[in-house]
Parts: C-alpha cells; structure tokens; sequence
C-alpha cells in the first residue's frame, strides 16, 4: 500500500516538472493528451498485469480460478494446487450485488465503522488539498519570492513520499490506526508551529517538508485502514465509498481557503485554520482500531 500510494506525491512532483517544459512550447492542451494517454496505457497494464486477489478467488471461483490461483501461487514462492479447496459457507464473504454491497456499508454491523471512516477521510482530503493547492499562493503573499513557493511545494511532496513509505515500513511493528494517528496529530502539530514560526525562508521550508511527511504519511495510510475494516466482499465498494465522498473533502477545502484568503486571511491563519481538521483526523483514525 506504501508503494502504491507514494505514486500520489510521486505525481504531483512529476507533473509540475513535465508541465514546465510542455506548456510553453505546446499550451495547455498537451497536458491533458499525455495525461489521457498515459491514463488509457495504465488501464491496459491493470487489465492484464494486475492479478485477482487469492481471496477473491477462492470465494467466487470465476473461470479458470485455479489456473490463476497457482500463477500467484508460483510468484509466491508456494506449492501450486491440484484443485480448489472447498470453502465453507460461513467463512465466505460471498457479495450478492453492487447495490447490496453499497447497503451493506450501513448495515448495523458496519454503520459506526463506515461513517467514521468516510468522515476521516473528509476532514484529511480538507488539509491535504488545502495545502496542495495553495502553499505557493500563501509563501507568496508572506512575503517571499515566488521560487521559495515554488520550492516549498516541491519540499511538501517529497516529504510525503518519504512519510508514505515510513509509514508502511513502521506498520509492520505497530498498529496501523495509532501510527496513521500519531502521523496525522504531529502534521496538525507541524502546522500550528509553521504558523508561530517567524518568516525565516529554511526554517520555513524545512517545516513544510515535516508537515507534508507527516501528513501524507498519515493520510495514505489511511487507504490501508479502509482495506482491513470492511471483509472481502464489500471491500473494494468500502473504499471506493470512503474515498468518493472523501474527496468532495478536496473540493471544500480549497474553496474554504480561497474564500479565507481573499478575505485578507493571513498565511499563519489558513494553517490555524486548517490544523483544526487535521487534529480531528487523527482522532477519528484512531478510533477505527485496525492492527
């Protein structure tokens, strides 16, 4: 999950370096062909590539299930199988449908898990694109130069990617939720210092780069914590759903910021601001108890 995720910083660093070379010489319109095309190959990858889960197998036994099953048996270093195995009833997270799967996540079993993880991923997606979208804006508008900006947001991704993957490296010794926790509060912490700290360009630029360790650390875990909640037959719908309504996160946290920013709300302001969501976060995740 640490790997898979860092792709997201990864990205936002490559696409501001691709994006400067491409844009003068091309326009806009490049960006959006080499994304669509890069997006239309890395959909035949996950087609033929990607394998099914072994669980998934072994439960829904689509056609030639144990052909694939002994192909990852193999690449696991395991002893292939002769047939499947039976599978009892009671130990089967069989789904019964996509609509089913959706109700299922508001079930009495899964009703407090699911709306403290959607609201978890909410209030994280409020900070992440608030900081995604505006560091250059508001390092500019304290005062520095326009390349310190643009340094800082640079600094902000390639701390998460490191965080995204301290994170998975220390999940394997302790439990998930209180270390996507511990990653959340501190990024919250790291605001409110950023916001007491005085307008010195490293001391500034060496706490956005903790802030975004933390914080996506913190928040790609939490893609981790939405796999392990839910049981295998409404696992992908309980992401997917996490996930979706955590994004409309993404819209209202940009737009809060720039309604505060307009408003002559200072940069130490927006980051008091939205450390408040960023604190709740961590609080909702640990409450989620996942190992």
């Amino acid at each position: 999950m640490a790997a898979v995720t860092a792709g997201y910083p990864l990205g936002a660093m490559a696409t501001g370096l691709v994006a400067g070379q491409l844009l003068p010489e091309y326009g806009w319109r490049s960006l959006f062909v080499l994304g669509g095309t890069i997006t239309l190959a890395m959909a035949l990858f996950v087609y033929w590539l990607i394998p099914e889960s072994l669980q998934f197998l072994l439960e829904k036994r689509p056609h030639g299930a144990l052909v694939q099953i002994n192909k990852i048996l193999l690449r696991l270093g395991r002893e292939p199988l002769k047939k499947l195995p039976r599978i009892n009833a009671e130990h089967c997270d069989g789904s019964s449908g996509v609509f089913a799967n959706m109700l299922a996540l508001l079930n009495p079993v899964n009703r407090r898990t699911t709306l403290n993880l959607w609201l978890t991923f909410f209030v994280c997606f409020c900070t992440l694109y608030f900081l995604m979208s505006w560091i250059p804006k508001l390092v500019v508008n304290a005062g520095l130069p326009e390349q310190t900006g643009n340094y800082a947001f640079s600094l902000f991704n390639m701390g998460g990617v490191l965080g995204i993957f301290l994170l998975g490296s220390l999940a394997t010794r302790w439990k998930l939720t209180g270390l996507v926790s511990f990653f959340l509060v501190s990024a919250a912490t790291g605001m409110i210092i950023f916001a007491l700290a005085p307008r010195d360009e490293s001391l500034l630029l060496v706490l956005i780069f903790l802030i975004g360790l933390m914080q996506q650390g913190g928040f790609c875990g939490l893609y981790a914590v939405a796999a392990k909640v839910y049981p295998t037959g409404i696992r992908s719908t309980g992401v997917g759903w996490a996930v979706g309504l955590g994004r409309f996160g993404a819209v209202i946290g940009p737009a809060v910021a720039g309604v505060t920013i307009a408003s002559g709300v200072s940069m130490a302001g927006n980051f008091y601001l939205f450390a408040v969501p960023m604190l709740l976060g961590g609080v909702l995740a640990y409450r989620l108890q996942v190992e």
